[in-house]
């Protein structure tokens, strides 16, 4: 009788193991919410890429993509990179002032985004939503840069910026962003 219970207790942690994981597996592969974004941005004066990334500071999805884009940026410094850090109208406190600072990147200019205007103009939705716009003002990619929340690694996005960046297609592109949400359509409580 003791062996069966034992067994028994065996199967039901494994059973609960593997829910868990299959559930947290789910939740990193679930992409944030679509965006609708902007074609076309002002033509570059410089004649150079520009690549801008959206990121809501206290997602811990979003390191992940942040260090995928200051490895395109470093392979690719002829390209303007910018990232937005989305700053809520509310957002106050000693939580806020101990977020990354836009001053904590070097291949990367980075900035705040109060009120996360540039990233409402744009569409964006998620953190790590990254545009890539040709020289003309085109916009060439839109998604995310990862294969998950927080994966580090290539992915289908930066492979897709990397190939556009070496003059390989003008063809526009989208791809999932896996992020929390970065402003209040949709709960930007991160």
């Amino acid at each position: 009788m003791r062996s069966r219970l034992t067994a028994l207790a065996v199967c039901l942690w494994a059973a609960g193991l593997a829910g868990g994981f299959a559930a947290w597996m789910e939740y990193d592969t679930t992409p944030g919410g679509s965006a609708k974004v902007h074609g076309t941005i002002q033509e570059s004066e410089t004649a150079r890429f520009r690549l801008v990334m959206f990121a809501h500071p206290h997602c811990p999805c979003t390191r992940a993509g942040l260090e995928e884009l200051e490895r395109i940026a470093g392979d690719f410094p002829q390209t303007e990179t910018t990232v937005f850090f989305c700053k809520p109208t509310d957002a106050i406190g000693p939580e806020w002032d101990a977020a990354k600072s836009p001053a904590d990147f070097v291949q990367v200019q980075s900035k705040w985004d109060d009120g996360c205007l540039e990233a409402k103009r744009c569409g964006a939705t998620t953190s790590g939503h990254v545009l890539l716009f040709h020289p003309d003002g085109t916009l060439v990619f839109s998604g995310g840069i990862t294969r998950a929340r927080g994966y580090v690694g290539e992915s289908i996005g930066s492979q897709a910026i990397r190939l556009r960046l070496q003059g390989e297609t003008r063809e526009l592109q989208h791809t999932a962003v896996f992020g929390c949400p970065l402003h209040d359509s949709q709960n930007s409580d991160s």
